[in-house]
């Protein structure tokens, strides 16, 4: 994924029953900004077994909105997403 689609992602966007991610365009929101998918309007990225139970259990502990950002601190990046890096 890339760090725009990473940062913006949402609860509703993963698929836990077919361990699926839905990437897609979204509107400026109290959780997302306005940003739109490069070279297509939206796609549809696999999960492995393992990353699908450590996303359940963090929604679990969360406690969220399904609108919301998956991320407990996206006010850390929210101006600055050039903050995630890749992992060499």
């Amino acid at each position: 994924m890339r760090r725009g689609e990473l940062l913006n992602l949402c609860w509703q966007d993963i698929d836990f029953e077919n361990k699926t991610v839905d990437v897609q365009p979204k509107s400026d929101t109290a959780h997302t900004w306005q940003w739109h998918v490069k070279d297509t309007e939206r796609r549809g990225l696999p999960l492995t077994e393992e990353l699908v139970e450590l996303l359940a259990f963090h929604q679990a502990q969360a406690l969220r909105p399904p609108a919301s950002s998956i991320w407990l601190l996206i006010e850390v990046f929210w101006t600055a997403p050039e903050r995630l890096r890749r992992v060499p």
